[in-house]
């Protein structure tokens, strides 16, 4: 077989195979650390690269003796819809249920804003934009990453350094990173 033929293609990969290959390359980047975050929005991507991140840290815990503490970090921005704040939090109980029942060091830790950078505030002060598709996304900076990257300094500190605690996200890359455009839609 030759070495073009072995390379992987995810694209043809059943989402058994696709999830497996993901425990695998995340229990590889673990091993050297004694925390893991991940930016949880309970959208599709951090669910399942939240419950990647579990399962990793189960397989090290049982089959290596390796424990590793699991983190799930969400923004709470105050602007969100009632539904998908009701699912925001039902889902982190899902998952903190889940981790106690495999006995993985797991916490959710919800982050919002500083007063000053609520949304309300920072609109009403035009200190920013609101984030619109292909533009700025100050709101997204001051409200969600900023936050989260206090709680992960909190995080550094608690497990001895930066250099302890591997971040992780979740990002789509077999979609379209292109708009969809529905101007050929017609009502009838």
């Amino acid at each position: 077989m030759s070495a073009q033929a072995q390379v992987f293609d995810p694209a043809k990969a059943s989402v058994q195979t696709l999830f497996a290959t993901m425990v695998e390359n995340l229990k590889r980047e673990m091993r050297r650390y004694k925390a893991v975050t991940v930016g949880f929005s309970a959208g599709k991507d951090s669910t399942c690269v939240l419950h990647g991140v579990i399962e990793a840290a189960r397989q090290l815990k049982q089959l290596e003796g390796i424990s590793v503490a699991v983190r799930a970090v969400t923004s709470d921005t105050g602007v969100e819809l009632p539904n998908q704040h009701i699912t925001s939090l039902e889902m982190a109980s899902i998952f903190e249920g889940y981790a106690e029942s495999v006995d993985i060091d797991y916490e959710q830790v919800w982050v919002g804003p500083s007063p000053i950078n609520s949304y309300l505030v920072v609109m009403l002060g035009m200190r920013g934009v609101m984030t619109m598709p292909q533009g700025s996304a100050t709101c997204s900076v001051q409200m969600k990453l900023d936050p989260a990257k206090k709680a992960r300094k909190r995080l550094a500190k608690q497990f001895g350094g930066a250099a302890n605690v591997l971040s992780v996200s979740g990002v789509r890359t077999l979609e379209s990173t292109k708009p969809v455009s529905y101007t050929h839609l017609r009502a009838h």
